[in-house]
């Protein structure tokens, strides 16, 4: 286990973040929104150019670590408290060539209203970058999370899993158009 701030850090959540978060940079823009952006892992995979980023999460307790990765890697940036999938959720931002999802979307109880939300986030022809685990992901990270290799209360969090079918329904009800899956 690996400890950041006061949070345990399960050895296997640090190496699917990695995994996950290295794999998007190519996707991102020069202006990007972290949506549910936790401790700011992001960061460390900003490509250069990124001249604009906002991280958004709905836990106050984030901001510290946000804002101290954000100084270490001397990045401009903000930090906002906010859920996105609350009805609520309301923000004069201007809007984003990208807005990043990684690892949230399982986590939603009400996607739609959060998918609603980003759209109006996004400037036109910006992309939303979505990482999700499968069904069978999120059992195996369900069992891992068991054995302390990964967050356990992450995976009690998990509310919906997504095959190619039903990502592409719900993102296309929302007005998205799936480029890369």
């Amino acid at each position: 286990m690996i400890i950041f701030g006061f949070f345990r850090v399960p050895l296997l959540s640090k190496y699917l973040t990695k995994t996950r978060l290295s794999r998007i940079t190519q996707y991102l823009g020069n202006e990007v929104c972290d949506i549910g952006c936790g401790n700011g892992e992001l960061i460390d995979y900003l490509p250069k150019g990124v001249q604009r980023l906002v991280m958004i999460d709905r836990s106050p307790n984030r901001r510290q670590f946000v804002e101290a990765r954000m100084t270490n890697k001397k990045i401009v940036g903000q930090f906002l408290e906010a859920d996105i999938n609350s009805e609520a959720f309301c923000f004069d931002l201007d809007p984003f060539e990208t807005v990043v999802l990684a690892a949230l979307l399982e986590h939603l109880n009400s996607p739609r209203i959060a998918l609603k939300h980003i759209f109006k986030l996004l400037k036109p022809n910006g992309k939303i970058v979505i990482t999700t685990p499968s069904l069978l992901g999120g059992i195996i990270h369900s069992l891992a999370s068991l054995l302390c290799l990964t967050n356990r209360e992450a995976a009690l969090e998990h509310h919906s899993f997504y095959d190619y079918k039903s990502i592409r329904q719900l993102l296309v009800q929302q007005g998205f158009v799936i480029e890369y899956y």
